[in-house]
């Protein structure tokens, strides 16, 4: 399942994170989660004016997974609350409601021989062919193969119903049509050369609205027709040859779609004088409206041209053509019909005539509005794509006596499920803890924990000697691994030739074992005296705890260590990560933690909902919420004793959900144990704070359903406030929809409004957006291990093009003179290949996997690159689970961790093709004819070389694979 977070980050190049959206959320006015600034209960999360400027909010809100559009509801113009005193307030009704489903991974099974059986021979046709879906999941395995593979695998049952969660997204107070008019007038006042681009000018009319659609000409839209121009008036005299003669007969071929064109005869003194009507003369691109569709047979003709339609005209589809992706036309909505020549009086039936639209991005004319609409058909959305526009949502404060006039962007955003989520809940946390240590991809520091500190040096360097950097040990964060060198120039040879300009070549002689020091230090030489404090061992070791404890829970996706976390690689292969945390005091700390066999830590399945709690609040009325915030706020009524609501706010603050959040946020706030929204808010900036809340699921009555009773209880505690009050009970009435879904008798949709909701960026930050999914852990694991042989992200060298002896010309296990590899883009690279292997600007095999120009260059094409992309971390990653892990032994390495095919030492074969660091397994066949390697010799074999493979990398490759089947 896909997932994406509603709004990238206004800075185009920042990684959107939870804690990004935690952040921009510290900044919004109200509606925060699970608690409004009126201290009532809140399901969802409000953006507006205060996270403009973090949150790219101007080009739409996206879906937060894939799904369907079940309902919606657009308002013709934003609705008025008019309050008693005249003030008004409009707000947008608008909304888009979209169903989700979640599958948790099927529980593991014992691996068997496949059989067969006559029964399983007999099985129907129909069963075999169509493979019976899944309730709720799709299509089954058995129907998306294809023929022959479904009938020589069989197909795996189907999963049981409530192994998959139906979820809800909501996004409340979209644009009105109004909105979207007028940014179509904007668009057709600022037109567009660039025909991508034109398409996409202003807002998206949405797929899933009902209604009639229409067409607008764009540039790029099929739009190369030209009206044929008559000839020019000349003078009536007689005409030279000269003038007569076709001057270019091969621009007039062309012109006129390579088809010949007859002479054009002298005009009469009559013609020439006739002046044409400059209304009636149209010269650029338009479409072709023609009698018929095009004939794809090359033996029928073609379809007469009786008119064209010129850029910016837009109609509609009255039905479509029996050729597909021809229509004829219903109306003309906007624009003219030209004919085809000029001059020509247009033929009637031009008006109804056939034209080619296909690829041209519908606009939609939504009917009905102002009404909740629930799609016959539901309409189906990818994460990511956009389903609405932030809309207005003013409150009496801005409320204008005037007319009133936008000032108040807002989106409500909440995701709810039904009562089934509470038993789905326990089944996936079991089933998580079923799954194997591939399939977890979500490593929990607990509460308690100790990460590590960078040991104390052991070893001091206080010789003259040359540290020179160990190969394939370049990973290993702020510390290299090098080896002392002693170096020796050796006299000059009494038998040289006085003119000689030879000198001779210095002798690195080794000065003990190899040592690891702070990574500036690795290439240079140190002074006599240096004193240089080094490590015989790797400085982290899980035996050298911090010296402060990690207060706070928390939970990191791979994908987001990776990302957002400095990291490191060890001499045995583990990964770190260095990174900060808060201890039970609040204080901030650092510390690095390791991959594995760290105490206090652990790896899970997102479908383990690591820190998630659910919490009823059910039972807590509306009334008592209030008065627990009037007595909070010391807001009385005049003559009334604050000291009679002390009863109801003990039963809310006694409630599990204040308790829960008093224990998460409270005692880093005022320190008087109850809990505010101000204090949500001053929360939501410390990501220790912000993710247990993140993680809450409430189970509550939603305020888009239910009784009206519950609003109106609160009247009598509101004062003077209740000519506001009455008001504000007519919009909330108008803004809730769950009955008019409800009694359509919605698949999955919940009847009761008593329903789970979750904070959008918990959900999003546990299960997609900066998260891998159980494949991409285990590719990326497979990469790491790869790599431990070939080097690091900035690693490259020269090659041997043009290099005496044919070695190596220069190589670099970190930045070389040609500079930071993550800094350069593929082009750059690429650019590098025509120099000399002995120039060390020449970046022949780059990045952590090594790729030389022939592979980047295909994987430049293979996924689609312009080249332009700065070939950085996240690229070389891209590259290797796109490109190279696919491409190893043709494909053999994919198709064993993927599907299983074949053997350990296959799938090793395979890697050790594309990877000289793997070893070739005993008995294989290298590269050299005849030559069978001991089961250490690379594949890469060369005359009178040994040619040993990385013997640690491809023992951890062993084992990862050796783990999986």
């Amino acid at each position: 399942m896909k997932w994406a977070y509603p709004f990238n980050a206004v800075k185009q190049d920042e990684a959107v994170t939870a804690q990004t959206y935690f952040t921009a959320l510290s900044q919004a006015e109200d509606g925060f989660f699970p608690m409004g600034g009126n201290g009532l209960w809140h399901g969802g999360i409000h953006f507006g004016n205060g996270t403009a400027g973090t949150l790219d909010q101007q080009s739409g809100v996206r879906a937060i997974a894939s799904g369907e559009v079940i309902a919606y509801r657009l308002n013709e113009k934003y609705p008025v609350a008019t309050y008693p005193d005249k003030n008004n307030a409009m707000y947008s009704s608008g909304f888009v409601l979209i169903r989700h489903r979640l599958t948790m991974p099927r529980a593991p099974v014992a691996a068997t021989a496949p059989t067969s059986t006559p029964a399983a021979a007999s099985a129907s046709p129909a069963s075999a062919a169509q493979g019976a879906p899944a309730q709720g999941t799709g299509r089954s395995a058995a129907a998306q193969q294809p023929a022959s593979a479904a009938t020589s695998t069989p197909a795996q049952p189907a999963q049981p119903a409530d192994e998959t969660l139906t979820f809800f997204s909501l996004y409340m107070h979209l644009m009105d049509w109004a909105g979207y008019q007028a940014e179509d007038a904007k668009q057709d006042a600022t037109p567009s050369n660039d025909g991508a681009k034109a398409a996409d000018q202003g807002v998206q009319h949405m797929g899933y609205w009902q209604g009639s659609k229409k067409y607008r000409l764009v540039p790029g839209s099929n739009v190369n027709n030209k009206q044929e121009q008559p000839p020019k008036a000349i003078p009536a005299a007689a005409p030279s040859a000269a003038n007569t003669a076709n001057s270019d007969p091969l621009g007039a071929f062309i012109a006129n779609g390579f088809k010949a064109t007859a002479p054009t005869p002298a005009p009469t003194a009559a013609a020439a004088s006739t002046p044409i009507d400059p209304e009636t003369v149209y010269t650029g691109n338009g479409l072709a409206i023609r009698r018929n569709p095009l004939s794809k047979s090359a033996h029928a003709p073609n379809s007469d041209i009786l008119g064209i339609l010129p850029l910016g005209a837009e109609f509609t589809i009255a039905r479509d053509a029996d050729t597909p992706g021809w229509g004829y036309i219903g109306d003309v909505l906007k624009g003219k019909i030209y004919p085809p020549k000029a001059g020509d009086a247009l033929d009637p039936s031009a008006k109804t005539g056939c034209v080619y639209y296909k690829g041209m991005k519908p606009l939609t004319v939504p009917a009905p509005l102002d009404q909740v609409v629930v799609l016959d058909k539901p309409f189906s959305v990818n994460a990511g794509d956009v389903v609405g526009y932030l809309g207005e949502f003013q409150r009496y404060r801005e409320g204008q006596t005037i007319p009133p006039t936008a000032k108040r962007s807002q989106l409500h955003l909440e995701v709810f499920a039904g009562d089934e989520f509470a038993a789905f809940f326990q089944k996936s946390k079991q089933r998580a803890a079923q799954l194997s240590d591939a399939q977890k991809s979500v490593l929990v520091i607990s509460k308690g924990a100790k990460l590590v500190s960078e040991s104390q040096a052991d070893t001091v360097l206080n010789k003259a000697v040359f540290l020179k950097p160990v190969a394939n040990k370049s990973s290993g964060g702020w510390w290299a691994l090098v080896q002392p060198m002693t170096v020796t120039v050796p006299a000059p040879s009494a038998t040289a030739h006085r003119q000689t300009r030879a000198q001779p070549h210095s002798i690195e002689t080794p000065d003990g074992t190899p040592v690891w020091v702070k990574r500036p230090l690795s290439g240079t030489t140190l002074a006599a005296d240096s004193q240089t404090a080094a490590w015989s061992k790797y400085p982290l070791n899980v035996s050298n705890p911090t010296a402060s404890t990690v207060g706070f829970e928390t939970a990191i996706p791979r994908g987001l260590l990776d990302k957002r976390y400095f990291g490191a690689v060890d001499d045995a292969g583990k990964h770190w990560w260095s990174t900060e945390f808060a201890n039970e005091k609040g204080q901030i700390d650092a510390g690095w933690v390791c991959e594995s066999a760290h105490p206090g830590t652990e790896w899970v399945s997102p479908f383990a909902w690591p820190g998630f709690e659910i919490v009823d609040h059910t039972g807590i009325s509306l009334v008592d919420q209030f008065k627990r915030f009037l007595l909070l706020k010391n807001e009385a009524l005049e003559g009334e004793d604050l000291t009679e609501f002390a009863p109801a706010a003990a039963s809310v603050n006694g409630s599990d959900l204040i308790v829960k959040l008093e224990s998460a946020i409270d005692k880093q706030g005022d320190g008087n144990g109850k809990v505010t929204a101000g204090e949500l808010r001053r929360a939501m900036t410390k990501p220790w704070l912000a993710w247990p809340i993140s993680r809450l699921v409430v189970r509550f009555e939603s305020e888009w359903g239910g009784d009206m009773s519950k609003w109106r209880s609160l009247e009598n505690l509101l004062g003077t406030g209740r000519y506001v009050w009455e008001t504000e009970l007519g919009r909330i009435e108008r803004l809730q929809f769950w009955k008019d879904i409800a009694q359509k008798k919605v698949e999955g949709f919940p009847r009761a409004a008593e329903v789970y909701h979750f904070h959008l960026i918990g959900l999003v930050d546990n299960f997609g957006a900066n998260n891998f999914s159980s494949l991409d852990a285990l590719i990326r694991s497979i990469g790491d291990v790869i790599a431990g042989g070939e080097g690091g992200y900035e690693a490259y060298n020269s090659g041997t093009r043009d290099v005496p002896g044919g070695v190596v010309g220069h190589s670099y296990i970190r930045n070389g003179p040609a500079g930071p590899v993550t800094q350069k883009t593929i082009n750059e690279i690429l650019a590098t290949e025509s120099m000399s292997g002995t120039n060390p600007m020449r970046m022949f095999a780059t990045g952590k996997y090594q790729t030389t120009f022939p592979t980047l260059q295909a994987a430049k094409t293979s996924l689609g690159l312009s080249g332009d992309e700065k070939y950085d971390v996240d690229m070389q990653e891209r590259v290797f689970k796109d490109f190279l892990f696919a491409k190893a032994g043709r494909g053999g390495l994919s198709d064993f961790v993927r599907n299983g095919a074949g053997s350990v030492d296959d799938a090793i074969y395979a890697a050790s093709k594309e990877w000289a660091s793997i070893a070739v397994p005993n008995s294989y066949p290298t590269n050299k004819r005849g030559v069978l390697s001991n089961g250490s010799m690379t594949y890469f074999q060369k005359e009178g070389a040994a040619n040993m493979a990385n013997n640690q990398s491809t023992s951890a490759l062993r084992h990862l694979l050796e783990s999986l089947h």
